[in-house]
């Protein structure tokens, strides 16, 4: 039942990517060429009849971890969310220091929670570049912070209070030059003390409207 239903999620979701693509932010060209697809990526996802081969299929790896900071002379202890994303010359994802707002940069986050706080920016290393993109909403060139190499992510919070707990949260970003937005979802659970991040694959997935 969970493959029928992932396929129906494809079905659904894949045959709107082209009508839906300005929603999220696309874009795909840059002043020097169009960026297009390598090796028919899109019709490839396009025909996945099973969630091992669409995790297969997927032109970029996603590994998100924890890591623990131990309390220093000058830092206070914490933890980090880091997500290692990595990818293929040629594609790219916008920058979360990108400051044009749009609805697909990179993004990391928990869901509400009394539990936990995040205490910094998301932060990326090595440092986005800006890169002249055409959007052909508007029929120009712009300018936008993109991350064009594999990229390291973080995400530093701190745990609030003590006992069990669970806290959902996401990836989400746009994947170029497919144009099409990932999500993978992790829950952050806290039993007898020690934490531990469960993952799920990543999917194809459009943020509500409004958010």
């Amino acid at each position: 039942m969970k493959d029928f239903s992932f396929q129906m999620r494809l079905f659904i979701l894949v045959p709107l990517l082209a009508a839906l693509g300005a929603g999220t932010g696309c874009l795909s060209q840059t002043a020097e060429e169009e960026r297009t697809p390598r090796n028919n990526e899109a019709s490839s996802i396009e025909t996945i009849t099973s969630i091992e081969a669409f995790e297969k299929a997927l032109p970029f790896a996603l590994q998100l971890k924890l890591n623990h900071l131990e309390k220093g002379e000058f830092e206070k202890s914490g933890h980090q969310l880091v997500a290692h994303l990595g990818f293929e010359s040629g594609s790219y994802v916008v920058s979360p220091t990108d400051m044009n707002r749009w609805t697909g940069p990179f993004q990391l986050s928990f869901e509400p929670s009394t539990k936990l706080a995040v205490t910094g920016p998301l932060t990326e290393w090595p440092s986005s570049t800006t890169d002249s993109i055409y959007d052909k909403g508007i029929k120009q060139y712009i300018f936008m912070k993109v991350n064009a190499t594999p990229t390291i992510f973080t995400l530093p919070f701190e745990v609030i209070g003590s006992g069990d707990f669970e806290v959902d949260g996401s990836a989400f970003f746009v994947f170029e030059p497919l144009c099409q937005p990932f999500v993978q979802h992790f829950t952050l659970s806290s039993r007898f003390g020690e934490l531990q991040l469960t993952t799920e694959a990543p999917r194809i997935e459009y943020p509500e409207v409004g958010e």
